[in-house]
This record gives C-alpha cells, sequence and structure tokens, in this order.
C-alpha cells in the first residue's frame, strides 16, 4: 500500500573456505567453453589481441599470433587473435553430465571468484553507454541458457546478484557489481567499466 517501504535484497555471502579449490581457477575461468583439442589432447584458445597480457600469469605451452577475417556488410574485417596452447593436466573437468561446463559453485570463494575474472577475460564486452558489461555466452558455450543460470547462482552465493537475459544466454554486470569485485580484491587485466 501507499507508504510502505520495499524490502531490500541481499545475496547472502558464503566464503565455504572449506569448500574445494581449484589448482589455477582463473586459467579453467579462461578455458570455460569456447575452445578446442590438439591432436595430444592439449587446449587450445584464442584470446583477442589485446589482452595478451592476461597469459602473464597462466602456465602455457605456447603461443602465436593468429588473423582471423570476418565479411559484415560485405566488408572485410581483419581481427588478430592469439592462439594459445594449455597442458589439459592444468585443467579441472569441464563439463558436467548434462554438458553443461563447469561452474564452481560449491567451492572456495577465492576459488569462484578467480575463475569469475578468468571467464570476464574472455567473455566480456562494454554496454552500449560503457557503464556496464555483458558477458555473452551464446553459441560460445554448450548449454548456455544452463550455464548462464549456473553462474548468476555462483556469483550470488558471493553476494552478488547479477541481471541475466536467459533468453539470449547473457549476464550483466553494473558499474556497482565491478567495483564489489575491485574491493574484493580482484582486479581482471581488462579493465572494468
Amino acid at each position: 500500500s501507499v507508504g510502505d517501504e520495499l524490502i531490500n535484497w541481499t545475496c547472502p555471502t558464503i566464503y565455504n573456505e572449506d569448500g574445494p579449490s581449484i589448482e589455477h581457477p582463473y586459467l579453467n575461468g579462461l578455458c570455460t567453453g569456447n575452445k578446442q583439442l590438439d591432436q595430444n589432447g592439449n587446449v587450445i584458445i584464442y584470446i583477442p589481441k589485446n589482452r595478451e597480457k592476461i597469459l602473464e600469469d597462466i602456465p602455457y605451452i605456447r603461443k602465436a599470433p593468429r588473423l582471423f577475417t570476418r565479411i559484415t556488410n560485405d566488408q572485410r574485417i581483419d581481427i588478430e587473435k592469439i592462439e594459445v596452447l594449455i597442458d589439459s593436466k592444468h585443467l579441472e573437468k569441464t563439463e558436467t553430465k548434462d554438458l553443461c561446463p563447469f561452474v564452481p559453485n560449491h567451492h572456495t570463494m577465492k576459488t569462484k571468484l578467480n575463475w569469475f575474472i578468468g571467464l570476464y577475460e574472455m567473455y566480456s564486452t562494454f554496454g552500449k553507454n560503457g557503464d556496464y558489461v555483458i558477458m555473452d555466452f551464446q553459441d560460445k558455450v554448450p548449454s548456455s541458457q544452463e550455464f548462464t543460470m549456473r553462474v548468476k547462482y555462483m556469483l550470488q552465493t558471493c553476494g552478488m546478484n547479477v541481471n541475466i537475459d536467459r533468453s539470449k544466454s547473457q549476464l550483466y554486470l553494473t558499474y556497482q557489481e565491478c567495483m564489489y569485485l575491485t574491493n574484493m580484491g580482484y582486479e581482471p587485466v581488462t579493465p572494468f567499466p
């Protein structure tokens, strides 16, 4: 009724410091979903040339520049990327039985947030005004709608209630949520807005 106050809803933060951890959570987030395997079972990922700095702290076998061409509206657009070969021994099991990629829902807070920052590096773009981040998983991650929901649930256990568009498999981070991650000590190489 008129004059009633709205209840503020916040997500419970579940630190779960006794939960499982991953040896290379950032690398696992980076390799989630959109990857290929070479003949030896090593993982191949492609990262944008302007994000090469993310390779500084991760173990990889080799990296090489690659040029991709996209034709849009009869215009040729060349995109520079870096092909990175990673030994699969550094990665956790990446799929569940329903083919949805692994999301560390029951892991330690440190593992969850480091994994998410790796995922952010791979799938983030800025919104129209540059004041929010879109993470688009559609056509890039198997079972993308379910994966988007699982990432949202994981972030809720970290105290963040992000918005999603399940039909497009997109997750949205506001400036406040980006600042929350920064204040927690998690800053990606690709800057937040």
